[in-house]
């Protein structure tokens, strides 16, 4: 389940938070989906979270996603072209705003309490 942090300059509201994340999680999910096992995903496995630019911080961009998603050979082999895609595809969403995108990928296991 990659997370996916969201800064963004200007206030949000939850519609307008919802909507990013109608557009933008089907692509990421499409982009890091790789043939290994278990390196399907699917839009709802995709997680965002957002915080608004502070007034004064340093950041080039309008709208940045930080994804951190699982390793997995296939995925890692072409990290560079998946991101520099998943970018282009997300900037023509966004024709008006500077989007920034950072793929990190890492090990991890999930675990959960089951109810």
């Amino acid at each position: 389940m990659p997370e996916t942090l969201v800064r963004h300059r200007t206030q949000f509201s939850f519609r307008v938070k919802a909507d990013v994340w109608k557009a933008v999680a089907p692509i990421l999910a499409e982009e890091l989906t790789c043939d290994d096992p278990e390196g399907s995903l699917v839009p709802d496995d995709i997680m965002m979270f957002f915080k608004e630019i502070e007034t004064g911080e340093a950041c080039l961009y309008d709208l940045y996603f930080r994804v951190e998603a699982l390793t997995y050979p296939s995925r890692l082999a072409d990290i560079k072209d998946r991101t520099l895609r998943a970018n282009g595809r997300i900037q023509k969403l966004y024709p008006d705003k500077k989007i920034g995108l950072w793929i990190k990928l890492g090990d991890g296991y999930w675990a959960a309490t089951e109810t």
